[in-house]
């Protein structure tokens, strides 16, 4: 049993209140919902793709999809980054292209 009294309480009601109040809500930090040396470690290797990809974010909106497909013809390496960019961990996967008709 804790001793209240030692440690400034007057009785194990107002402990217990304190103590409550001054739990916090998790004790969940940021690694626990990312592995940032794995993060920070892929990005290294592979820092040229992704400012290639960044380039996307410096155009309008409008031409954005016609600007991503030419960066992916014209450097394919940055192709096996987007399950990454898209959290999917599947290393294969199949993409309907509505131009081609073909998956």
């Amino acid at each position: 049993m804790v001793d209240y009294k030692k440690l400034g309480y007057k009785n194990i009601e107002e402990y217990n209140i304190e103590f409550l109040d001054t739990l916090l809500n998790t004790n969940r930090t940021y690694e626990y919902f990312v592995d940032w040396k794995k993060v920070f470690s892929k990005l290294e290797d592979k820092i040229v793709e992704i400012s290639i990809l960044n380039a996307l974010s410096k155009i309008q909106t409008e031409n954005v999809e016609e600007k991503f497909r030419e960066i992916l013809n014209k450097y394919p390496e940055c192709v096996p980054l987007l399950p990454t960019i898209l959290a999917i961990r599947d290393i294969k996967f199949d993409v309907f292209d509505s131009e081609k008709k073909n998956k």
